[in-house]
């Protein structure tokens, strides 16, 4: 795509059909270890979308990167292709810069994937720091799970005709993250609602994204630390800015059990990894 592309401004005045385009093609003759950058919010002439391009990535490209390095929906790094279990182009993304990986972040990749028959996957370790760069965030299919005990599970199952938003206990949560250490407030990364022009999700996207974030939760329960812990509050403002423009009726349950999940991180999350570091 460098050669298409070989600026910001080129791959935005083309429009993101046609980058699209472009993408698929690469995608169809599959590749070993090429450098990318994803941006969820590319500014294609005043309008946003997401683009990810693939090829070399020269000065004016690594301009861009650097400009917007805080961004929460930038991530750059190496990727190559195989064949998904479902028979689609599997984008397997190894991030090395960028804050911008999430389990939200990858379900809206996937959106737009599905058209090109592709979907993309990261790989990546949880305590992999880039300096200056931020926190690189595991993909939750590849993060250990560790089970809780029978009376501190939380269950996210899918939304019946009977379930109600109070079925998951925020007491069940904040039993898991035990300790008398200190409480440290957690900020949330900053949303700007009124530059998110991206479609309201649905309940099962929310719900597979909930899902998600109890698996990382698993995993930060198994091996506390510190960017397992700025992992989970991204991941958690990714998913607020994905509902930025609403919640459908169902996904209320998710969006009770983020909410909650937040609150509890907030209050004790640093104390249960000062303590475990003990």
């Amino acid at each position: 795509m460098d050669r298409e592309y070989r600026t910001p401004e080129s791959a935005a005045r083309a429009g993101s059909e046609r980058v699209h385009q472009t993408l698929s093609t690469i995608l169809r003759r599959g590749f070993d270890d090429r450098p990318f950058l994803l941006r969820l919010q590319f500014d294609f002439a005043g309008r946003a979308a997401p683009v990810l391009f693939i090829g070399t990535i020269n000065r004016a490209w690594r301009d861009y990167i650097n400009s917007n390095a805080r961004a929460n929906d930038l991530v750059a790094g190496n990727c190559s292709t195989g064949r998904g279990d479902t028979g689609r182009i599997l984008i397997k993304l190894r991030p090395e810069r960028g804050r911008g990986v999430s389990a939200s972040n990858l379900l809206n990749l996937n959106r737009v994937l599905r058209s090109l028959n592709a979907e993309a996957v990261f790989e990546a370790d949880a305590n992999d720091v880039t300096a200056g760069a931020g926190i690189v965030v595991p993909n939750p299919r590849q993060m250990p799970s560790a089970p809780a005990p029978a009376s501190t599970v939380v269950d996210i199952a899918e939304p019946q005709a009977t379930a109600r938003a109070d079925d998951i206990d925020a007491t069940a949560v904040a039993e898991v993250i035990s300790g008398d250490g200190r409480d440290e407030k957690i900020v949330d990364a900053a949303v700007d609602v009124a530059n998110v022009p991206a479609p309201q999700p649905s309940g099962a996207e929310l719900m597979e994204s909930a899902r998600a974030l109890r698996e990382l939760f698993a995993a930060f329960k198994a091996q506390p630390s510190a960017a397992g812990l700025e992992a989970m509050n991204n991941s958690i403002a990714q998913f607020r800015l994905a509902i930025a423009s609403g919640v459908p009726d169902d996904g209320a349950k998710a969006v009770d059990f983020v909410d909650k999940l937040a609150t509890v991180l907030a209050a004790k999350g640093s104390a249960f990894v000062a303590q475990k570091s003990d």
